[in-house]
């Protein structure tokens, strides 16, 4: 009877170990469960997330090739442009030049610094000390170099 008795205790003792062990074991279940609902959870907003990346990628892409082409034609018109203005700027010279030389008794700048200071600095005083030039035959020389100047910038277009 003794024997039987400490068999059935120790039964008893293995019993609420083994509940005990059951009851530890159901807490890691559920912490597992709620851990697996969670990282669903977690995977399911990096999928949303990763979706909306690849979208935006895809909308920068179509943007980045639309500025790229706007600033592809804007470089080549300004490049035209450029090209187009040093072509007035060099048979602006050359008008200017040929102008020049084609004057009778005519200085340039470099050999009569008193007109070109004149000429640069628009003072009365040294212009009238000069004499070359009178008001009259000044508005004329000017108004025919102004449509000689127009011509060929019309005939370099």
């Amino acid at each position: 009877m003794i024997l039987s008795l400490v068999t059935d205790g120790l039964v008893a003792i293995l019993l609420a170990v083994t509940i005990f062990y059951c009851f530890h074991l159901d807490r890691k279940l559920r912490a597992l469960r709620s851990g697996k609902d969670e990282l669903k959870q977690v995977i399911a907003g990096l999928t949303d997330a990763t979706l909306r990346a690849q979208q935006s990628v895809v909308v920068l892409k179509q943007s980045g090739q639309s500025v790229s082409e706007e600033l592809t034609s804007r470089v080549s018109n300004a490049r035209n442009l450029r090209d187009e203005l040093e072509l007035m700027l060099e048979a602006g010279n050359n008008l200017a030049d040929r102008l020049e030389a084609s004057r009778p008794g005519a200085k340039s700048v470099e050999e009569s610094p008193k007109l070109g200071l004149a000429a640069l600095n628009g003072d009365p005083i040294e212009a009238e000390e000069i004499g070359e030039f009178a008001t009259e035959d000044r508005t004329r020389r000017e108004a025919s170099l102004e449509s000689e100047l127009l011509k060929a910038l019309r005939q370099a277009r």
